[in-house]
């Protein structure tokens, strides 16, 4: 992780000696930062694992090994995934439930269910895991082989349960490469019963849509378990927030989680009623998400705020649709197929330095990631001209850069050259490592 004051005080002094001074603003470094990330991520990511050195400079934005849940062979990506990492796979061997047999016991530990999946091809003793139970879960138990098509497994229960539209899968099971392929393949693959996609050689392809999601604290709609609500805050006229947990209660939401909003991304709420279950239109529309927090490590929800959307009472918001936009989602084949694994990259939070100036010296300070100005003192201007008051809070939206250290002197490099730096005869790294030296020592 690189310091976004760290570049920008870098390029400050390198600029120094090409006698711009400060001419280098904070607004201009946070321009340039945006697309300086942009293009180094796209260099690295053109030579992905093409070599240790550029794997190591991209592991900081790759996540492995995530279960998404398929319905009818679909599920949307992260909302933070940018590009899939290899491809997917999917736990094998696996099969469908295509019939069962009802069971009616109490307390009966030699009580059996009749499992019918075609060509399950296992054999007896095999661990199975079967989902798909009405009211009980068959997790770890030895299947007793009847026929190809057929086996019985222990369910050791005290009431009357069905086992439908359900899957099996072998304990400890091995993965399975999920082969992604293009629209124009897959057309042709479903033309050849050769070549279609079966359990045994599954396939996926990528698409993008506009995935909706409940916002719901109206005790009227019966969603208040899904974890998504809204909130209010900042001083009066108070602003409304959405709060979207990771993990939803009760309820699951159609859309992607987490959503991965940024700052200045566009949401659409629509459908939305007041507390009373009345339908009210005040808030629904297109807003601009203004502003997202840092989630902190022991976060269990995102938490997105919408400025330009007032919370007044009686039509404070209470239930909506939230619908975010292109986002990726993946299709799976067969579509019997209960949840596919993937790794991905993730595109790097776009680097930005907040500060605050002195009314009367003119000194600006830089704001930390994350750091929260409690009741700032009057005699401030804050970044966007806000003056402070003694009772107003301000929290930072710095981010810092997603990336190595050793990836400074190739930011700052990139950088001065978007700024029109002569870079003859100055050594970057040299400046940056006393840069790093000062910085120590004032610690």
């Amino acid at each position: 992780m690189i310091l976004a004051q760290t570049v920008y005080d870098t390029c400050l002094a390198l600029a120094k000696k090409d006698q711009r001074g400060n001419s280098f603003s904070i607004e201009e470094y946070n321009n340039i930062a945006a697309l300086v990330n942009m293009e180094l991520y796209n260099f690295y990511l053109s030579k992905y694992e093409s070599g240790m050195a550029v794997t190591d400079a991209l592991l900081r934005l790759k996540t492995r090994n995530v279960a998404l849940t398929l319905s009818s062979g679909q599920a949307w990506l992260p909302g933070s995934a940018d590009r899939l990492a290899g491809n997917p796979w999917i736990a094998h061997p696996w099969g469908t439930i295509t019939a069962t047999a009802t069971v009616d016991v109490v307390n009966w530990t030699d009580a059996k269910v009749k499992i019918t999946s075609p060509d399950h091809g296992l054999k007896d003793g095999a661990v199975v895991t079967c989902t798909g139970l009405s009211t009980h879960v068959v997790t770890s138990k030895a299947i007793h082989y009847i026929d190809r098509d057929n086996f019985w497994v222990d369910v050791n229960y005290a009431a009357p349960d069905v086992l439908t539209s359900a899957a099996w899968t072998v304990v400890g099971a091995s993965y399975k490469e999920v082969d992604l392929v293009t629209e124009e393949e897959i057309s042709t693959r479903w033309e050849d019963h050769l070549t279609k996609p079966t359990i045994q050689n599954p396939v996926a392809v990528l698409d993008t849509g506009d995935p909706v999601i409940w916002v719901s604290t109206d005790v009227i709609i019966p969603l208040l378990d899904s974890g998504h609500s809204f909130y209010a805050y900042g001083a009066m006229p108070l602003h409304v927030g959405i709060s979207v947990r990771d993990t939803p209660l009760n309820s699951i939401p159609p859309g992607p989680i987490p959503l991965g909003l940024e700052t200045g991304d566009l949401i659409t709420l629509y459908g939305g009623t007041d507390g009373a279950g009345t339908a009210k239109n005040g808030y629904d529309g297109t807003h601009i998400v203004t502003h997202v927090p840092r989630p902190t490590p022991t976060s269990t929800s995102e938490y997105m705020q919408l400025p330009n959307l007032l919370w007044a009472a009686p039509n404070a918001p209470s239930f909506a649709y939230l619908k975010v936009y292109n986002r990726k989602r993946i299709n799976v084949y067969p579509t019997t197929i209960p949840t596919v694994n993937i790794s991905y990259i993730s595109f790097p939070l776009t680097p930005f330095l907040d500060w605050y100036v002195n009314d009367t010296t003119y000194t600006i300070t830089y704001l930390s990631q994350g750091e929260i100005l409690t009741d700032q003192a009057a005699g401030y201007t804050y970044r966007d001209g806000t003056a402070t008051d003694g009772a107003t809070d301000f929290t930072s939206i710095t981010q810092d850069w997603e990336w190595d250290d050793d990836l400074l002197p190739q930011i700052v490099y990139m950088m001065l050259q978007k700024m029109g730096i002569n870079l003859e005869n100055i050594s970057v790294a040299q400046i940056s490592t006393q840069l790093n030296a000062k910085e120590e020592s004032q610690v």
